[in-house]
């Protein structure tokens, strides 16, 4: 009788068989295509006299070693685990390490521009396009309008670094720069104001990089005011998080415009015009999209903006704070969603910003807390950091380049392998590279939330892990390992 190798030998073939049919299940599974999210791109703000919060904490703990100063606008990108990569005023870039990004000084914005800057992820590419708006629509002989630059952050070991500068779209242009997802969830809208008609642009972002003709809605009132230098130009401009509305703040003309918004052809239309008795300046959703925040000089309002009426939105107008007003009093300035669901107030000069811990309700019970997070000896000027809107409440796809969903779990560029411990809950871990500097180790849950982190920041060469999931639920999860050579993100099963 010829014997059995071990593997098949009786009592082994049961474990054998169910084993299998794990792996089986788990490649049914990868290859159902479940969608890899982003989450943290906003996690990191930086703002004001050299302020910061960093969100990716169970509450905001104040940055205090940044260097991005100025009076208004800025943007700052995080990667989708919470990693800060740069942050920038519109006129110069900070790479990580809080120095100047290679090439990165003389970009098109302005300190005193509402939104000097907006950084946008190019879909599926390790690139990132600045989105600068000059200030004042040029009347002091300034460019005036919107441009953008590119970083590439491939470059510089991993700090990045601006390959393309200043690369003129529209001018000119009022102090306005908004995005949004399109509805495929990947591609991105990019809108300004036109300076001297009521033309909106919106520009398609996509992987191929940007749609160099616009999409073009005449709607709401003329842009010309020459008045305190074209002071008309100023104000925010914010697509909803939905991607279906938009709101549009003229200070100077002491209105503000809202608009449906088509995300899938990036028109405009029906617009509502809130004539009101002061001139208002920031403007923030709420993540349900039903309110909207604006600031006037030393007030904070709500609108309900679902209301179907210009009427109604407009008689529904409470005032959530009044600060009294006094020659050392301060004004509030840009209002902005975070990552824990609250809309954050700039109050300017001072070393706090403000709170709405309940944004989704109107009235009081929105619950604005005055001193609500510590700066910790920073202060705020008018602005906060300005962000693709989508990226708080909308979950979209990780616009990164994935390795295609299969039982392969190697990326060859990378170095890096994820393979399943047959009979238990375990996952190894390798990395091999020449220049491996660092590994960070994320794990996820289905819904996004991260359960698991562990680094190790001086790796040489080779780096092994075994991810241990036997505390866990059974579930589907996303590992992530990043390195300085590149990421790889998986969907991993624990049956």
């Amino acid at each position: 009788m010829i014997a059995l190798p071990p593997i098949f030998a009786p009592g082994k073939w049961k474990k054998i068989h169910f084993y299998l049919l794990r792996i089986l299940l788990l490649f049914i599974v990868l290859c159902a295509g479940v969608n890899v999210y982003g989450q943290k791109e906003t996690a990191n703000w930086f703002f004001g006299s050299r302020a910061g919060l960093n969100f990716n904490g169970s509450a905001p703990t104040a940055i205090t070693n940044g260097f991005l100063y100025t009076l208004e606008g800025c943007s700052a990108i995080s990667d989708s685990t919470g990693r800060l990569l740069f942050y920038t005023d519109g006129v110069r870039v900070w790479n990580r390490t809080h120095q100047i990004m290679a090439n990165g000084t003389g970009l098109w914005g302005n300190w005193y521009s509402t939104q000097s800057a907006l950084i946008v992820k190019q879909p599926s590419q390790n690139q990132y396009y600045i989105f600068t708006a000059d200030f004042q629509a040029g009347a002091f002989g300034n460019y005036g309008g919107l441009a953008y630059s590119i970083v590439d952050m491939s470059l510089e070991d991993g700090l990045g670094a601006v390959t393309t500068k200043n690369t003129p779209l529209l001018t000119p242009t009022a102090e306005k720069v908004t995005a949004v997802h399109h509805k495929n969830g990947s591609d991105i809208w990019i809108m300004t104001q036109h300076w001297g008609s009521n033309e909106k642009y919106a520009w398609l972002l996509t992987s191929s990089g940007l749609n160099p003709v616009p999409v073009i809605s005449r709607l709401g009132i003329i842009h010309n005011d020459p008045v305190n230098g074209n002071g008309q130009s100023q104000g925010y401009m914010k697509f909803s998080h939905n991607g279906r509305k938009v709101a549009s703040a003229i200070t100077q003309t002491k209105i503000i415009e809202l608009y449906d918004f088509d995300n899938t052809t990036g028109l405009l239309s029906n617009l509502k015009t809130l004539n009101l008795d002061d001139g208002y300046y920031g403007l923030e959703f709420s993540p349900n999209d039903s309110i909207l925040y604006t600031t006037s000089n030393a007030k904070l309002y709500q609108f309900q903006v679902d209301l179907p009426s210009e009427q109604q939105i407009y008689n529904s107008r409470f005032l959530v704070h009044e600060i009294p007003l006094s020659p050392s009093a301060f004004l509030f300035g840009s209002v902005q969603l975070a990552l824990d669901s609250r809309i954050y107030v700039a109050k300017s000069l001072l070393d706090s910003l403000g709170a709405i811990t309940n944004p989704n309700a109107p009235g009081a019970s929105c619950n604005y807390r005055h001193n609500a997070v510590s700066l910790k000896g920073r202060s705020n000027t008018l602005g906060l950091p300005n962000f693709v809107q989508s990226l708080f409440t909308y979950k979209v796809k990780d616009p990164a380049p994935q390795p295609s969903d299969s039982t392969n779990t190697t990326n060859p560029n990378a170095g890096i392998s994820i393979n399943p411990l047959p009979y238990t809950s375990n996952y190894v871990i390798e990395v091999q590279d020449p220049e491996l500097k660092y590994v960070e180790v994320y794990l996820y849950n289905n819904i996004g939330q991260l359960v698991f982190t562990q680094k190790e920041n001086t790796v040489s060469k080779k780096y092994a892990t075994v991810l241990d999931l036997s505390r866990h639920a059974r579930a589907i999860y996303f590992v992530a390992v990043l390195t300085n050579k590149g990421k790889v993100i998986r969907k991993i099963m624990k049956l």
